[in-house]
């Protein structure tokens, strides 16, 4: 039958007889109170003479031993001191001023319960320890480091191989010791093994942390850009091949762990090439297809990765993305346009053909993916990028058009083979017009709907239609698969950069000791001091920062769309380099119809 003992009956609990022994017991209740307090609940904290220091070293990977806020050269402090005034150092103020042992006191996070191993050190004549001690504090004294006297707030034990005694002392001050059984023990090794098992834990799962769908993530976070300003595009380039090509980070799941999209076949491990967003006003789904187009510019090369971006409306849903080299075509404002939704179709029909032929001149490859194959083992061939087609308000589009049914589920059809994917996004879900689509959608993504119905459509249950009115919740649907909720990451807010990432990127990689002891932080400063940045008095987005960096970073895409002509071009445009000559005056240096009565009239 095991036995307990309630630590907060009493203030100090002096420890007496073989070492060993003494010390595995000792070992084995940390190891206890630490699996199962958190370190935000639990402080553990020794002080030992250097000459013992060795048997408590296995400490300082206990999270429950590293000081909240200080920090040396090593990281967060250990709770681990040789003298007494270094512990109270360590320990704190606040500690300092806490009230007398009161055993029906309750610890709490405002009051951590602290427990202080006491070995072989001298504690001061009239220190609390030896004294009325510390609200919600015990003591462990397994050196002899207290008085071995009774007391209504001390426990003694002793402690043998095979037995473990109360002591008490009686009227006549005799002593005699009580057998409670046989000690519970742990070695070093297996109290070391614990202990770093347990060392990348910090938290506990309390109401009052932060749950990952009601906090607001950034894509750099998720895509561990510590620096945007300073992102090298190229890194993650090379970094995302293979089977992380076209596999990207979107949002975050109800364990805090990154959910990703993954546009690849099937059969490369992928979710499928095509899919479909619903989500209603305010549900976040401009946001999330933005944060899904950066975030895949930012871990695939514009050689590898092609957009065509869709707006129907005319709305800013893909404001500022034309300028990544990876975009093809950025169409929007359709709606009162029928000249461009027609030459719209013309493009998409003209690029899936384009692509046939070059897979057909290349040496009749079955598919886009054989094709980058032959050139990775090098055939002369040109870079045939996927292309990513994302429509925004494919419904709308869908009812005022309906012939681009046909287009969409040719892309559908041949888009597996051609490397062209394509994703359909909506306010609303029309699926009385989706029953030719549906088998070629692979996966979907159901943010907020106005509807249960609608989120039936989409996920098959109505769980869309009850989610938050926080934007960017929802839901991920690939094949047969459970539903995974989220909270998609935003790029659109202001980016704040982080100062001195540069130097504290140097000083983490720095190698130096783990000890229990004190490491002696080393500045490092920068080779050259970083020029303070210009105040242009403006904040720029995440998207606009992040634009920046890969404006020139890769091959420019190939163009599907030329803007229209919709605006005549000045006289001036058509000729390049005026100057003035002597004889014709002003004249186009470069012109080669001089003298032949042929003059350019438009574009």
């Amino acid at each position: 039958q095991p036995i307990g003992l309630y630590l907060r009956s009493t203030a100090r609990v002096l420890l007496r007889g073989d070492d060993e022994a003494v010390r595995g017991l000792v070992r084995a209740v940390l190891a206890q109170l630490a699996v199962f307090h958190a370190p935000e609940e639990l402080w553990i904290a020794v002080c030992t003479t250097d000459e013992r220091r060795a048997e408590w070293e296995w400490v300082k990977w206990l999270p429950h031993a590293l000081h909240p806020h200080e920090e040396d050269g090593a990281g967060p402090v250990r709770r681990i001191n040789s003298d007494i005034g270094g512990l109270d150092e360590l320990l704190g103020a606040e500690f300092a001023e806490r009230p007398p042992f009161d055993p029906d006191a309750v610890p709490g996070r405002e009051e951590p319960y602290a427990v202080v191993v006491l070995d072989g050190v001298t504690v001061p004549e009239g220190h609390r320890w030896d004294g009325h001690g510390y609200r919600n504090a015990v003591v462990l004294d397994v050196g002899g480091s207290l008085r071995w006297r009774p007391g209504r707030s001390t426990l003694r034990l002793t402690v043998e191989p095979d037995e473990v005694g109360l002591v008490r002392t009686d009227r006549s001050r005799k002593e005699r010791t009580t057998a409670l059984g046989v000690p519970d023990r742990m070695g070093a090794v297996s109290a070391e093994s614990l202990a770093r098992m347990v060392s990348a834990y910090r938290m506990s799962l309390g109401g009052d942390i932060a749950q990952p769908l009601e906090t607001d993530v950034e894509l750099t976070t998720l895509l561990g850009i510590p620096d945007l300003h300073r992102h090298d595009p190229h890194t993650l380039w090379q970094k995302n091949t293979g089977a992380a090509r076209l596999r990207v980070p979107v949002a975050v799941g109800v364990d805090g762990r990154p959910v990703e999209l993954d546009i690849k076949e099937s059969a490369q491990g992928g979710m499928g090439p095509h899919g479909m967003l619903i989500g209603a006003t305010g549900s976040g789904k401009s946001e999330l297809l933005r944060t899904l187009v950066l975030g895949l510019a930012l871990t695939n090369s514009s050689e590898t990765l092609n957009f065509v971006l869709v707006d129907f409306k005319g709305g800013a849903t893909f404001l500022g993305l034309d300028a990544l080299p990876h975009t093809s075509a950025v169409i929007t404002n359709l709606a009162d346009e029928v000249a461009l939704v027609e030459r719209m179709q013309d493009a998409l029909h003209g690029e899936l053909l384009r692509r046939q032929e070059l897979l057909r001149a290349a040496g009749n490859h079955t598919s886009a993916l054989e094709y980058e194959k032959a050139r990775a083992q090098g055939a002369d061939l040109d870079p045939l990028p996927s292309l990513f087609v994302v429509v925004d308000e494919f419904s709308e589009l869908l009812a005022a058009h309906r012939e681009f049914m046909d287009l969409f589920v040719m892309i559908g059809r041949l888009g597996r083979s051609l490397g062209v994917h394509l994703l359909l996004a909506s306010q609303r879900l029309d699926e009385g017009r989706m029953h030719q689509l549906e088998s070629h959608l692979s996966y979907r993504v159901g943010l907020r709907t106005f509807s249960a119905m609608e989120s039936r459509g989409v996920l098959g249950v109505p769980d869309a239609y009850q989610l938050p009115a926080q934007p960017g919740s929802g839901y991920l649907k690939s094949g047969i698969e459970p539903l995974v909720r989220f909270r998609a990451a935003y790029s659109s807010g202001v980016h704040r950069r982080r100062t001195g990432a540069v130097v504290q990127a140097r000083v983490a990689s720095q190698v130096v000791p783990w000890t229990s002891g004190w490491v002696v932080p080393r500045t490092v400063v920068p080779d050259t001091e970083p020029e303070p940045e210009a105040d242009t008095g403006q904040e720029e987005t995440l998207i606009e920062v992040a634009v920046s960096r890969l404006r020139d970073a890769g091959p420019p895409a190939h163009q599907v769309w030329l803007p229209p002509l919709t605006e005549p071009s000045p006289l001036d445009e058509l000729f390049s380099g005026l100057r003035t000559d002597p004889r014709r005056g002003l004249t186009a240096a470069g012109w080669n119809g001089h003298g032949t009565l042929r003059v350019p009239v438009g574009l």
